[in-house]
C-alpha cells in the first residue's frame, strides 16, 4: 500500500504487525485497527505525550496518522470487488416483501455501505427510496415520506455509492456506481454521528422509529456502535422486542431478548424471523 503521493512505505505493514501482536482482533476488525491508529496519533500529541509514552518505535508510531488516510481506499476497493464477483448473490434480501405492512413503509436501516439490499429489491421490482431523487440523485429526506407499500432504506454509515460533489452536495451515483470514484463512507473507531445531512436526518428517522417500534430485528450486528445501542437500550426499556438473528450466537443484556442463531440468508429463507415475530420458534 502507498501513500498519497505513491511512496511505499514498508512501516504500514510493520506496524499493523505490530499492533496485531498486542491484538489480534485487529486481523478481522478493520474498526480495531482503527482504533489503534486513532489512540497512537492522539498520544503522541501535547498534552498526552508528556504522560504517556510509546513504546513502539518512532517510525511506526509516526506511520500511524498517514496510514489511517490511506487504508480507507483499499478498504473501498475491498468491498467494490465484492459486488463484482460471482458469487455476489443478494438475491435473498428480496425475502424483506414479506414483511410489507399492509399500507406505509417497512423501514429497514443498515450499517452497511454495500447495495445488497437494493440490489435484491430492484431485481424483484420492489420499490426501494433511500433518501436520493431517482433523477436528479440529490439528497432529498422529504421522499421518505411517499405514499404507497415499499421500502424505505436507511443508510446510517453511508453507501457505496454516495459521493460529495464539487460543490460539496450530497448525491447518489447512477446505476451500475461508476467504480472509479471513491465514495464517502463513516470508516473508523468509536461513535460514527455526524452532524450534517444525510447522517443527521437518518440517525433521527432511526431514534423516532423505535419510539413506537414493538419489535426490531438485528441482523448480524457487532453491538459496538454506541449511539446505536444507546437508542436500542432505550426502547428495548420501553418494551420494544429485539430479535438477534447471527450465526454466531449472541447473549446481550437486553430483556425481551430472542437469539436466532442462523446466517441472514437461512433466517429470511427458512421463515424464522417471520415466525419469530409472530411468537413461534420455526
Amino acid at each position: 500500500m502507498r501513500d498519497i503521493n505513491g511512496g511505499y512505505h514498508p512501516e504500514f505493514v510493520q506496524l499493523f504487525d505490530r499492533i496485531a501482536e498486542h491484538d489480534p482482533d485487529v486481523k478481522c476488525n478493520y474498526e480495531k485497527f482503527f482504533e489503534w491508529l486513532t489512540l497512537l496519533v492522539q498520544i503522541q500529541k501535547n498534552p498526552f505525550s508528556n504522560a504517556i509514552g510509546v513504546r513502539i518505535e518512532p517510525a511506526l508510531a509516526n506511520a500511524a496518522g498517514p496510514l489511517a488516510f490511506v487504508i480507507k481506499r483499499p478498504i473501498w476497493e475491498i468491498l467494490r470487488s465484492r459486488h463484482q464477483c460471482r458469487k455476489y448473490q443478494p438475491g435473498y434480501f428480496a425475502n424483506l416483501k414479506n414483511f410489507l405492512p399492509e399500507s406505509g413503509r417497512l423501514k429497514v436501516f443498515t450499517l452497511n455501505y454495500d447495495l445488497c439490499v437494493e440490489d435484491a429489491c430492484r431485481a424483484e421490482g420492489l420499490r426501494v427510496i433511500t433518501g436520493f431523487h431517482p433523477q436528479h440523485r440529490t439528497w432529498n429526506p422529504s421522499l421518505f415520506d411517499a405514499d404507497g407499500v415499499g421500502i424505505n432504506l436507511y443508510k446510517l454509515h453511508g453507501s457505496l455509492n454516495w459521493r460529495l460533489n464539487d460543490g460539496n452536495q450530497w448525491l447518489a451515483e447512477d446505476y451500475p456506481p461508476q467504480w472509479s470514484k471513491e465514495p464517502e463512507l463513516l470508516l473508523g473507531p468509536g461513535p460514527k454521528l455526524e452532524p450534517d445531512d444525510p447522517y443527521a436526518s437518518l440517525h433521527c428517522e432511526f431514534r423516532k422509529v423505535l419510539t413506537s417500534a414493538k419489535v426490531c430485528v438485528v441482523i448480524g450486528f457487532s453491538f459496538r456502535d454506541e449511539p446505536i445501542m444507546a437508542a436500542l437500550r432505550e426502547a428495548n426499556n420501553r418494551g420494544m422486542r429485539i430479535i438477534d438473528v447471527n450465526p454466531l450466537g449472541s447473549q446481550q443484556s437486553f430483556t425481551n431478548y430472542q437469539p436466532l442463531c442462523e446466517g441472514a440468508k437461512c433466517a429470511f429463507e427458512s421463515g424464522s424471523i417471520l415466525s419469530a415475530i409472530n411468537g413461534g420458534s420455526k
